[in-house]
């Protein structure tokens, strides 16, 4: 008998017959529920470790991998890549092309500009609105800019103001014989024979004894400012600071003692 015609079997997708009775069955990619009769899709994604890196897609007896918008499917059907819209066309960025998730964008370079066509870019010119502190002239570079100084100036350490080249002729400089240009401001400096003085601008002479009429009957000694007189060996300096005399009057004069001569200071007794 078929039992499948003869009783309600309930079944939701085949009934089979058997000896004494009929069973249900589900179609390829179903699986039979517990209650015997209705049948659910097989969730092939969800019982197996797909692998798939985005989307896993159940198909009859199986599942595919596929990928979110915007990404393709890699040979080895599992993996992702980003589109590259800027190699699948002519894209026509001047200068660089950016991928977004459902086509591209035209960038400029640092320092550039995009235009209103969205493709070609022009330099920026941030010294048109602002001078950002340059004391002199502010000039536009490619990535920012830099402060340049007129003629007969030049940029101090600060990149942004600017001081005379020749500060000596700027300047009320008081260096008493040669006034130096360096690099932010000036310094004195002497003749051949002379040293500077400790206020910087002033000058002496390194040889004061020839340079002046020191009067020493002996020997005139340099110091730092001033001189002294010295006397030979065998003689001392008088009180005047400048004439010497003999250590030992008796034996440099004819004194005439009949028996001793004593020497006393400048004079023997």
């Amino acid at each position: 008998p078929d039992y499948c015609a003869v009783q309600d079997h309930g079944c939701e997708q085949e009934c089979v017959n058997t000896d004494d009775s009929y069973f249900c069955r589900c179609q390829e990619g179903f699986r039979l529920n517990p209650d015997k009769k209705t049948c659910k899709r097989v969730d092939h994604c969800a019982e197996n470790n797909h692998g798939c890196e985005q989307l896993c897609l159940n198909t009859d007896d199986s599942y595919v991998c596929q990928c979110s918008e915007g990404f393709v499917i890699n040979e080895d059907l599992r993996t992702c890549s980003r589109v590259d819209y800027c190699a699948l066309s002519d894209h026509g960025c001047e200068h660089l092309c950016i991928n977004g998730d459902k086509s591209y964008t035209c960038q400029c370079f640092e320092g550039y500009r995009l235009r209103n066509d969205g493709k070609t870019c022009k330099r920026k010119n941030v010294c048109k609105s602002v001078n950002h502190g340059c004391e002199h002239v502010c000039v536009s570079t490619d990535n920012s800019y830099i402060c340049k100084c007129r003629e007969g100036f030049i940029l101090r350490d600060d990149g942004k103001t600017c001081r005379n080249k020749d500060v000596c002729n700027s300047v009320d400089h008081g260096c008493e014989h040669v006034c130096v240009n360096t690099d932010n401001s000036y310094i004195c400096q002497c003749y051949e024979g002379f040293v500077l003085r400790e206020d910087e601008k002033t000058c002496k002479s390194k040889d004061i004894c020839k340079s002046v009429n020191h009067g020493c009957e002996h020997l005139c000694v340099n110091g730092d400012d001033l001189y002294t007189c010295q006397c030979h060996d065998g003689f001392v300096l008088r009180q005047d600071g400048k004439t010497c005399r003999s250590k030992d009057i008796c034996k440099s004069v004819n004194h005439g003692c009949e028996h001793a001569c004593v020497n006393a200071g400048d004079e023997f007794v």
